[in-house]
């Protein structure tokens, strides 16, 4: 009943509906009221745009599309990351990296990053802004052992360290540095003989309390080898350290900056 036409019959004489009373039901019978009223999506009539408007709409579809494959959302592996210090941008090619901890180069000189893509050895190292730049690298080495493709990190062996070692600017000018980064793995642990190989295997099983069985698999396997750089042992980059200095060419003062990516 509408609003209209509530005043036509009064509410408070007209009987209450009960449930499951067909006396008291009431039955809609007039044809107008009974009419479908929603638009079937097969009968809906299909408008034909202007082929100006058409041609406007697919024009601003392409530079949408465009626009959206011109968005970058990081560095790409291949073409590596960059520090930026403010004063001197230091970049390495074909890795990427992420942070321990949140830390803004332009306020401090010394950074930690984890290599999560890419390999290090080889990469390029290159840096700009600032003048006589010289570079110093050192690396941290871990020792393993393999097993039917199970790798064992002998954690309780110290890790190996070398010295500082200078590194040539194979840059032609002196504005830029660039050199290919490596670092001989090969003389990584090389003191140490096969006692001593089987020993630190011994020692790490022990650390992570190894069933007997499961020892007993491992020293098999340990007595195999007399040399940490053959199987079944394994030497691996555990982190690289650089130090970078050179000369601000606006104020001429000196600028130290350090770098350390672990793997």
């Amino acid at each position: 009943m509408s609003c209209e036409n509530q005043g036509e019959t009064s509410s408070e004489n007209a009987p209450a509906i009960v449930l499951g009373d067909p006396a008291t039901i009431v039955t809609e019978e007039d044809s107008q009221y009974l009419t479908n009223n929603i638009i079937d999506l097969k009968e809906r009539e299909i408008i034909e745009l202007p082929e100006k408007v058409v041609a406007a709409q697919q024009e601003e579809s392409t530079e949408a599309v465009e626009e959206i494959k011109q968005v970058t959302f990081g560095p790409k592996v291949e073409d590596g990351f960059t520090i930026d210090f403010g004063d001197i941008q230091v970049s390495f090619s074909g890795i990427e990296t992420k942070e321990f901890l949140k830390q803004d180069p332009k306020k401090t000189n010394g950074v930690s990053y984890l290599v999560t893509e890419g390999d290090l050895n080889n990469a390029t190292l290159t840096i700009t802004g600032a003048k006589n730049i010289a570079v110093r690298q050192r690396y941290q080495s871990q020792l393993a052992i393999v097993k039917n493709k199970e790798q064992l990190d002998l954690r309780q062996t110290p890790k190996y360290a070398s010295g500082w070692e200078t590194l040539e600017n194979k840059a032609a000018t002196n504005d830029i540095f660039q050199n290919v980064i490596k670092f001989p793995l090969t003389i990584s642990f090389s003191k140490m003989n096969a006692n001593a190989l089987r020993n630190a295997v011994q020692k790490e099983l022990r650390a992570r309390r190894y069933s007997r069985a499961a020892t007993n698999e491992w020293m098999k396997e340990a007595r195999r080898g007399n040399n940490p750089q053959s199987a079944p042992y394994k030497v691996e980059m555990y982190s690289l350290q650089f130090q970078i200095s050179g000369t601000d060419p606006a104020s001429g003062q000196q600028v130290f900056k350090t770098i350390n990516l672990e793997l």
